[in-house]
């Protein structure tokens, strides 16, 4: 229908279909051969897959990305490679995996040296407080070496002191005759000697007062036992008519009462005591305060024993203290809980408790006095 505008050269050969067939056989053939060697290129030998996994892996998906990025697909070369490591089993492998083992194995790494280093300085510290330890434990033994060393030296320093005193005490008797010596001298017998005294102090008293000499640590103790200072007050009068009392205006000069009231009512209950036979007294509750003046009032030979309201006793211990006292007096409107009292109290078979309610030292021991009385004699 179309008229056809191909025109032949006079060179131009024409070829049989056949001939048409065998070439293009031959093209295809040769492409094919292409194809698998590219192929052949690409694939991963079993041995290769068996060797590393990760490593193919990595080859796999670098070659996707590599072709991704050209032409936008994945070529079949690396789809063969997938297929032929289908059958591995690819660990998901994070992109900082490796290199956060390395940094874990290095802060391992670091870590024992730390460890070892820690150590080392506890071994250090121990080591430094063994040596403190030992320099404290010399200082202390050669400050007690020091202070052992002074107490020597005042320990001979008193001695020294005294041994001058009874020197020169023993050269004063030595250079001081006594009264007796020279009425003895005179030839006057040694009975006669109170008598002439005693004239003597009559005739001439005054005179030889100011005339006799006399060493204090003679005279002392017979004037301290037998002239006694004392106030007005009654309580303060001598009971005993062996005692000379001289009466002083000033109360603070009573060798009784010194002025204070609490002195002189529990010198009244000391005394009393005495009279009894009674030298272990025991009190119960009270104040700090109290408690010191009560130990500074108690003579030596009377035992006070105190027992703090803030103590904790068992009923064993409360039966060994009455057992073992003469007078037993549960101080009450003080520092004393119930419980510590009734220890005491409850042991009505004991006839020497006695339950006081005052305040102050001296409404004490008055009203102990008053007790005292009311108490079934033994």
């Amino acid at each position: 229908m179309y008229e056809s505008k191909c025109t032949l050269s006079p060179k131009s050969t024409f070829f049989p279909r056949t001939k048409i067939k065998d070439i293009t056989h031959d093209l295809m053939a040769k492409k094919k051969k292409k194809r698998n060697k590219r192929k052949s290129k690409t694939t991963t030998s079993p041995a290769r897959i068996a060797a590393s996994p990760t490593i193919l892996y990595e080859e796999d998906q670098g070659l996707q990305a590599l072709y991704k990025g050209k032409s936008g697909n994945v070529p079949p070369a690396t789809r063969h490679i997938r297929s032929h490591t289908a059958h591995i089993e690819t660990p998901t492998v994070h992109p900082y995996q490796l290199e956060l083992e390395k940094h874990i194995v290095a802060l391992e790494d670091k870590l024992e040296q730390e460890k070892q280093h820690l150590e080392t300085l506890r071994r250090l510290l121990a080591e430094q407080k063994a040596e403190t330890h030992r320099w404290k434990q010399a200082h202390q033994e050669e400050c007690e070496a020091k202070e052992r060393y002074l107490r020597r030296g005042d320990t001979y320093l008193r001695e020294k002191q005294e041994l001058e005193v009874a020197k020169q005490h023993a050269e004063a008797r030595a250079t001081l005759p006594t009264l007796s010596t020279h009425l003895s001298k005179r030839g006057i017998p040694t009975h006669l000697h109170v008598g002439i005294l005693q004239q003597l102090i009559q005739l001439h008293g005054t005179k030889l007062i100011h005339t006799l000499k006399i060493h204090e640590e003679h005279i002392q103790p017979l004037l301290s036992n037998t002239i006694h200072l004392r106030c007005t007050h009654p309580d303060c009068q001598p009971t005993s008519s062996d005692e000379l009392c001289v009466t002083v205006e000033n109360p603070q000069m009573c060798e009784y009462c010194s002025g204070s009231e609490n002195k002189r009512a529990f010198r009244l209950l000391v005394d009393d005591c005495r009279e009894r036979g009674w030298h272990t007294l025991t009190i119960v509750g009270g104040s700090p305060d109290t408690h010191a003046e009560l130990q500074d009032l108690c003579p030596a030979d009377i035992n006070l024993r105190i027992i703090e309201g803030t103590s904790r006793r068992t009923k064993k211990q409360a039966t060994q203290d009455i057992e073992t006292s003469d007078l037993v007096l549960i101080w009450g409107a003080t520092i004393l809980p119930h419980s510590l009292s009734e220890l005491y109290t409850s042991q009505r078979q004991h006839d020497h408790i006695i339950s006081l309610r005052c305040r102050g030292v001296a409404s004490l021991a008055r009203q102990t006095l008053q007790a005292i009385e009311q108490l079934p004699s033994h």
